[in-house]
């Protein structure tokens, strides 16, 4: 939707707006000169009523991944996880901006290793992150906030939190003392 006003403070404002522009789209598709016969032989079964937040949440690491590190195809020697989609950044006026299509950036990016320091809390000392709450930029959120990236993460999250509690470690030292082994269990 248009960021005219402010979805964490206004949620029900969000929900109707993202519902209002749905059923829009719904409506567009059943008029469509090319498509609308074969959408009209079609239902709309549901539409989720609960906001997504792309950015809701994200926490602070000890290293936080860049556009940058993306854009260069970075490769970390703590890597845990790949990236690659393109750089889906959406445009702050949403689907109502007459001039774009609701996206300011489409760029194609090389592959790029998410660092395991990215995934652990800078400042609380037991908290792993993954999901869309990684240690990432808000532009390099739009490559790494996809499902199989976010799998990938996930994944080596709940590995390394099953290896630091078995070796007694915090999340920060089991990256000093033993992220050749998170890795190869990964691998």
């Amino acid at each position: 939707h248009s960021s005219d006003f402010d979805e964490l403070k206004d949620p029900e404002r969000a929900r109707d707006e993202l519902i209002r522009i749905s059923l829009a789209y719904w409506g567009w598709l059943r008029a469509h000169p090319k498509h609308g016969a074969e959408a009209r032989k079609m239902s709309l079964d549901e539409i989720k009523i609960h906001n997504g937040r792309r950015e809701g949440w994200r926490l602070v690491g000890d290293v936080v991944l860049t556009v940058e590190d993306c854009r260069k195809g970075r490769i970390f020697p703590d890597a845990i996880a790949t990236g690659g989609w393109h750089m889906d950044i959406h445009d702050p006026a949403g689907v109502t901006n007459p001039k774009g299509e609701g996206r300011w950036s489409k760029e194609i990016l090389p592959l790029y290793t998410i660092p395991y320091r990215a995934i652990y809390s800078k400042n609380v000392p037991n908290l792993l992150m993954c999901g869309r709450g990684i240690s990432v930029t808000h532009m390099a959120h739009g490559s790494t906030r996809l499902m199989g990236t976010v799998f990938a993460v996930g994944q080596a999250a709940g590995t390394a939190a099953a290896l630091a509690v078995a070796e007694k470690l915090t999340p920060r030292e089991l990256g000093r003392t033993r992220i050749g082994e998170l890795q190869r269990q990964l691998l």
